[in-house]
């Protein structure tokens, strides 16, 4: 810029001549330049600040790097499922009691069941003479079967069947003779003792498989808590 007294080149922003002394800003020229000056700055500003700054024009949308430290959720730690716990059944008392009584049973079919009198003859029959033989032979080996393989709810069901068929027997052979022409022996007291002992046997089984599985079952979860 020049003076516009004396024509001196002077700086662009110079107030005074230094080259006349002269003023070359008026106040009131310098007052009324400085509110557009700042004016324009703002408006100059106020753009690069908006486009900085999430505000109002704009969705605030957050960045996965704000956050360094922070991890995404992954949620409850998944925990391995606890083992099944396996209890062998074992034999106890009462599967000896049913096979006692399957002993007796059997022995009981080829022992005399009955002898009967008449006019000074007698007959001794065995339940094996009989077609009922077969019968009472083959429910008791399935009884003693299933008792190896310890199934005692089932041992219970052929033990009842067992004592069913044996009062059977009983009436039958008692309604064919008339009173005190029949006498019963030895075969038909061990059957009822051998039937009776299968039931007796199988009920004590499964009350005892029952009783040490829950044993085993609680020691077996100790073992692994501890």
């Amino acid at each position: 810029m020049f003076c516009k007294f004396c024509g001196a080149q002077l700086p662009d922003n110079a107030k005074f001549c230094g080259s006349c002394g002269n003023q070359l800003v008026q106040p009131g020229q310098a007052s009324a330049q400085t509110p557009h000056m700042q004016a324009g700055a703002q408006q100059t500003n106020q753009p690069h600040m908006q486009a900085n700054t999430p505000g109002a024009g704009q969705p605030y949308q957050a960045s996965n790097n704000s956050m360094p430290n922070q991890r995404p959720y992954q949620g409850a730690p998944m925990t391995a499922p606890a083992p099944k716990i396996k209890v062998k059944t074992k034999y106890n008392l009462g599967n000896l009691i049913i096979w006692l009584g399957c002993i007796l049973g059997i022995v009981s079919l080829f022992t005399t069941y009955a002898t009967a009198s008449l006019l000074g003859i007698s007959e001794s029959v065995s339940l094996m003479d009989t077609d009922d033989g077969i019968i009472f032979l083959v429910i008791i080996a399935i009884v003693a079967v299933i008792s190896l393989f310890k199934l005692n709810i089932v041992c219970i069901i052929g033990s009842l069947f067992t004592i069913f068929f044996v009062n059977m027997e009983y009436q039958n052979v008692s309604d064919s003779y008339y009173s005190g022409m029949v006498e019963f022996g030895m075969g038909n007291t061990l059957l009822w003792v051998g039937a009776i002992l299968m039931l007796l046997g199988s009920v004590a089984a499964f009350v005892l498989a029952v009783m040490q599985r829950n044993k085993d079952r609680q020691a077996a979860m100790n073992s692994q808590m501890y």
